[in-house]
């Protein structure tokens, strides 16, 4: 994971993308599918309420939220991001959390009665990250991960959302408005005015058709736009400049995170290689399947499970 794009992640978790964005900025609705949550409620479910949990690239701890409702309370959540870790942090205080790579968490030897990893551990280098993983399992233990894979119903999402991320910037839809709006509440001449919105007017039809079709975040824009314009009266032009300028930030943000989802999606080739990568770490791996919905058929993603031999 890039700078740019660890620094893009950072600002989801601390919230920053709500400050301007409200929720159109926040998620990816697959990710959150009530069947991914069954998944894990009928694995964690299976343990003794003692089984000591590991949430591997944990974000703001999915799995733990989960193993959490069904009483398990020896809770670990390690991510590279400290803002995660943080987010992680103010809903389980007690869970012990560590900021550090999937790759090497710098935890103790065979701790775990369960690694696991809900669309994590693969933007770390997956092989390095199974190793560790492997090295973290306890005697009797597992490592169960879903996994990003390759045209999975999330990969074809957040190609869709990046792509009309990347768009509404490139329409110019921020600038030609923040050109506008200056002219009309600085007392600009009638002409200066019409030629502001008329230079407008192209990028607000193109973020409108991406408003009409996909919603989201062009709908949010588009929207706040519309009634900041209704209501410039009661506003500073930096008020008005502050909120398009900070979307512009927040959809580049967006735009960077979506791209980081798509390149962690793994092929069947690199899933078997991270089940190769737990066999040499002294796992026995489960046979590769595709996390279906039942609903609608689509593939989520990979889930890769491994065991302690001994199992």
């Amino acid at each position: 994971m890039n700078d740019k794009t660890a620094q893009d992640w950072g600002n989801y978790w601390q919230g920053r993308a709500a400050s301007e964005s409200g929720a159109a900025l926040i998620g990816v609705g697959i990710e959150t599918d009530a069947e991914i949550g069954a998944f894990w409620d009928g694995h964690l479910g299976a343990l003794p309420k003692s089984a000591r949990v590991l949430d591997l690239a944990c974000g703001a701890g999915s799995v733990l939220r989960r193993a959490s409702a069904i009483g398990l309370k020896n809770l670990c959540g390690v991510d590279i991001s400290d803002a995660a870790i943080a987010t992680l942090k103010a809903e389980f205080p007690n869970a012990q959390t560590v900021v550090a790579s999937a790759e090497a968490t710098g935890l103790d030897d065979a701790q775990f009665d369960i690694v696991a990893s809900q669309f994590g551990f693969e933007y770390a280098d997956a092989t390095a990250a199974a190793r560790e993983a492997a090295r973290l399992v306890a005697k009797g233990g597992q490592f169960l991960a879903l996994a990003h894979s390759k045209s999975s119903a999330i990969e074809l999402e957040v190609a869709r959302l990046g792509a009309d991320a990347k768009a509404i910037l490139e329409s110019g839809f921020i600038g030609r408005a923040c050109e506008m709006f200056e002219a009309d509440m600085t007392g600009a001449t009638d002409a200066t005015f019409a030629k502001a919105a008329a230079a407008f007017s192209g990028p607000q039809a193109e973020v409108l058709a991406i408003a009409k079709r996909a919603g989201g975040i062009a709908a949010h824009l588009y929207q706040g736009t519309q009634t900041l314009y209704q209501k410039r009266r009661g506003y500073e032009l930096s008020d008005v400049t502050n909120w398009l300028n900070g979307m512009r930030s927040e959809i580049a943000a967006y735009a960077g995170r979506m791209e980081s989802m798509r390149r962690a999606a793994i092929s069947e080739a690199e899933a078997k290689a991270v089940l190769g990568a737990l066999k040499a770490g002294g796992l026995k791996p489960q046979p590769l399947h595709a996390f279906k919905s039942k609903i609608t058929g689509d593939i989520i993603g990979w889930i890769i499970h491994a065991t302690d031999k001994q199992l």
